[in-house]
C-alpha cells in the first residue's frame, strides 16, 4: 500500500477531527487516544477505540472516517468500504471521504472508480480547501503517473499556510514532478529538514536522498562549515553555540549515513585543530564521537590532542588527558594500556581520584590485593568519608582472607550506600574465592566508565 504510513499520518493527526461537528469531551478523548495509536503504528488498538466511539456517536462522521482508515491500514477491504459508506452517509461533501474511497478502489485494483473519487476531491477542495488533502490527493496523483493533476493539486497546497512538516513533503513532491528543478526543491527541503529541531525523515529516505543528490549535501555541508568556521573567528560564544547546534542537528538526523557523519566529523577535527583553544567546539566533536561510540576515533583524537596541547596544559590537565585516554583502553577491554596509562597519569598528578580507583580496580581483579589496598588507603587517608573506596578496601580486604578487618570496614559504610557493591562484599566473605577479570563490569559498569568525559577537560 503506497506509503500508507506517511499518508494515514497526516491523514489522522488533526484534519479528521475538522470535518465533523463537534464532540463531547469524553468522546474527545477517545478520538485523542486512538490518534495517537495509529501514529504510534498500534493500528488493533486504534481500532477497538474508534468501533467503541462510533458505538456511542452514530453522527460523528470523523470517527468514522478515521475508522475506516484503520481497517484500510489492515487491508480489511470490506469493513473499509462499510465503514466509508457510514461515514458518507452522515456527511456526503466530506473531502476525506472520497479520498478514502480512492484508496479503498486503489486497493481493489480499481482504477477507473479511484481516479473519479480523485476527481470528486479536488472538486470538493477547491470549495473546502485543506492543505493535507491536497497533498495527499498531489502525492496520489503522480504515484499514478497523472502528473498534470499532481501538479494542479501541488499548487493549490503551495498556496495555502502550511507547516514545516507539509512543506517538506510539498519540496520532495516538487522535485519527483519536476525533474529539472530537483535540486532546488531538494535543498530547500533538506535546509528545512537540518533547521527545525523537531523535523526529521525517515532515515531510509535520508539515505536515498544522500545517494541521489550528494551535489546538494555537499553545498549545505559547506555552508554549515563555513558558518562554523566565521563564528570561531568572532569569537562570538552566542554565534559559536547557534551554529554547534545546528550542526549537531545534522549529525542526530543523518546518523543513518555514516559516510555523511564521518565526513563532518573530519572536518570539525579540522576546525579544532585551527582553534584548539575554543572549548565549546572540543566539547562538541568530543561528544559525538562518545554519542557514537567511535572510540578508535576519540582516541586518536585524545592522543592527537596531548601532544600537540601538552605545552599549553598545567600538570593537572595533562593527567587528566591521560586518564581519559586510560579510560578509552578500559571501555575497549585493552587493560594493560589502561593500567600504564592510569599509572602515568598518576606520576603527574597524584591526587586524580577517579584514576586511582580505577587503578585500584584493575588490581583487585588481577587478584593483587596488595597493591589495591594500596590505593584505598591512599583516597580514604585523602578523603575518610569516601564511602565508594571503602567499599571497594573492604572487598579487597575479603579477597585477600581478611575476614574480620573486611567486615569492620563494611560496618563503616551506611547499609543502604551501594548496595550491589555491598552484597558482592558479603559474597566473597562467605564463599572465599579469588577475583576474575568478568568482576569488573560489576564493580565499574561500562557506562560509567566515560561518563566524565562530556565535561570540558
Amino acid at each position: 500500500m503506497f506509503k500508507s504510513r506517511l499518508l494515514l499520518t497526516f491523514l489522522t493527526l488533526g484534519l479528521t477531527l475538522s470535518l465533523s461537528p463537534p464532540l463531547q469531551a469524553q468522546d474527545l478523548t477517545l478520538f485523542q487516544e486512538a490518534q495517537q495509536a495509529l501514529q504510534a503504528g498500534k493500528t488493533p488498538e486504534a481500532i477497538v477505540l474508534l468501533e467503541r466511539l462510533t458505538r456511542l456517536e452514530r453522527e460523528n462522521a470523523a470517527a468514522f472516517n478515521l475508522l475506516a482508515s484503520a481497517y484500510l491500514e489492515q487491508n480489511s477491504l470490506e469493513l473499509t468500504w462499510a465503514t466509508l459508506q457510514q461515514a458518507h452517509q452522515i456527511d456526503k461533501n466530506a473531502p476525506l471521504n472520497h479520498y478514502l474511497k480512492a484508496r479503498y478502489h486503489l486497493a481493489s485494483k480499481s482504477l477507473g472508480r479511484a481516479q473519479t473519487e480523485l476527481k470528486t476531491v479536488a472538486y470538493l477542495l477547491e470549495r473546502q480547501p485543506e492543505s493535507d488533502l491536497w497533498i495527499a490527493l498531489a502525492t496520489t496523483q503522480a504515484e499514478l503517473g497523472a502528473s498534470d493533476q499532481a501538479l494542479l493539486a501541488l499548487r493549490a497546497a503551495q498556496k495555502m499556510a502550511l507547516s514545516s512538516t507539509q512543506e517538506i513533503q510539498t519540496y520532495l513532491l516538487s522535485a519527483k514532478l519536476s525533474p529539472a528543478q530537483a535540486e532546488v526543491a531538494i535543498e530547500k527541503a533538506l535546509q528545512l529538514m537540518l533547521s527545525a529541531p523537531n523535523l526529521s525523515l525517515p532515515g531510509a529516505e535520508v539515505q536515498s536522498l544522500f545517494s541521489q543528490f550528494p551535489e546538494v549535501w555537499q553545498r549545505i555541508e559547506a555552508q554549515a562549515l563555513q558558518n562554523l568556521d566565521t563564528a570561531l573567528a568572532s569569537q562570538d560564544t552566542l554565534s559559536l553555540t547557534r551554529e554547534l547546534l545546528k550542526l549537531e542537528r545534522m549529525l542526530q538526523k543523518t546518523e543513518t549515513v555514516p559516510a555523511l557523519q564521518t565526513r563532518l566529523l573530519s572536518q570539525l577535527e579540522i576546525a579544532q585543530e585551527k582553534y584548539p583553544r575554543q572549548p565549546l567546539l572540543r566539547q562538541f566533536v568530543v561528544k559525538q564521537y562518545l554519542k557514537g561510540q567511535r572510540y578508535p576515533d576519540l582516541l586518536a583524537f585524545y592522543r592527537y590532542e596531548l601532544i600537540s596541547q601538552t605545552k599549553n596544559w598545567d600538570e593537572a590537565t595533562q593527567a587528566e588527558a591521560i586518564k581519559r585516554i586510560a579510560d578509552l583502553h578500559l571501555r575497549t577491554g585493552f587493560l594493560d594500556f589502561a593500567f600504564a596509562n592510569y599509572e602515568k597519569a598518576l606520576s603527574i598528578n597524584p591526587q586524580l581520584v577517579e584514576a586511582r580507583q580505577r587503578l585500584g580496580l584493575l588490581y583487585l581483579v588481577a587478584n593483587n590485593q596488595g597493591e589495591a589496598l594500596k590505593q584505598w588507603d591512599f583516597l580514604l587517608k585523602n578523603n575518610p568519608l569516601d564511602q565508594k573506596s571503602r567499599l571497594y578496601q573492604a572487598l579487597s580486604l575479603a579477597y585477600a582472607g581478611k575476614k574480620e578487618a573486611a567486615e569492620r570496614t563494611l560496618a563503616q559504610v551506611p547499609a543502604e550506600f551501594e548496595p550491589r557493591l555491598r552484597d558482592q562484599v558479603l559474597v566473597v566473605l562467605n564463599n572465599a574465592r579469588e577475583a576474575k577479570p568478568e568482576l569488573l563490569e560489576l564493580l565499574l559498569p561500562e557506562a560509567q566508565i566515560l561518563s566524565s568525559h562530556a565535561q570540558v577537560l
